[in-house]
């Protein structure tokens, strides 16, 4: 196996057969190389030098001395993507949907146990409206998000149609927070995007959770 030095901004190769150092261009790496000394001529495999993957502890260690390979911030990767909280946005309706659910289940039990068959068939079907009203409402939430990547913002939503909106971190004129006394407790608020080129708020979505922390991803990319 050939051992690699450097000499300024050139690659030289050790010859494994003979000894001899021999300078590669990078045109020539992960080819089979001919040793140019005259006694050997063996050919050897010039292997281009591999890095290694640093592990995430010690990258944490080295974070301030990394460097960004060239190229490396032309390509968009997701940082965050939330979708709208469900019980920290509408405690009340949650807890509407588990009374229903819980109360009209064991309602219904109860009147099957105590044969009252009229009862019973309205206690299951409030727990069965109760299930579907939050199975519904889970699938809404899920089919809502807020995605920002370190290029630019967007809000996606609809299950069967598909609206999209999205603005461009660099066209940024505007970033809107609100949350009232409740939901700065439950850390739920409104975010509210618009762009430079437009006057009306082009993304705008409710109940997201931490809008503070999304819209200081949102500022940190710009």
């Amino acid at each position: 196996m050939s051992t690699i030095h450097t000499v300024g901004d050139h690659l030289v190769y050790e010859c494994p057969h003979c000894g001899s150092k021999v300078e590669v261009d990078e045109a020539q790496l992960d080819e089979i190389i001919d040793c140019p000394n005259t006694d050997c001529g063996q050919p050897f495999e010039a292997t281009a030098p591999r890095g290694r993957l640093v592990r995430q502890r010690e990258a944490d260690v080295l974070r301030g001395e990394v460097l960004q390979a060239h190229g490396a911030a032309d390509v968009e990767k997701d940082v965050l993507v939330r979708h709208p909280a469900m019980f920290r946005n509408a405690p009340l309706q949650y807890l509407a949907y588990l009374v229903l659910i819980v109360g009209g289940g064991l309602v219904g039990w109860a009147a099957s146990a105590a044969l009252m068959p009229i009862v019973a068939f309205f206690g299951a079907f409030a727990a069965v409206a109760g299930l579907v009203g939050l199975l519904g409402w889970w699938i809404q939430t899920m089919f809502r998000s807020l995605t920002v990547t370190n290029k630019r913002t967007i809000y996606r939503e609809g299950i069967i149609s598909r609206r999209t909106n999205e603005v461009q971190h660099d066209d940024v004129r505007n970033i809107q927070v609100d949350q009232n006394f409740l939901q700065r407790l439950f850390n739920v608020g409104r975010v509210a995007v618009s762009s430079s080129g437009q006057d009306d708020l082009e993304i705008d979505v409710r109940g997201i959770p931490d809008p503070e922390g999304v819209a200081a991803t949102i500022r940190k990319y710009q």
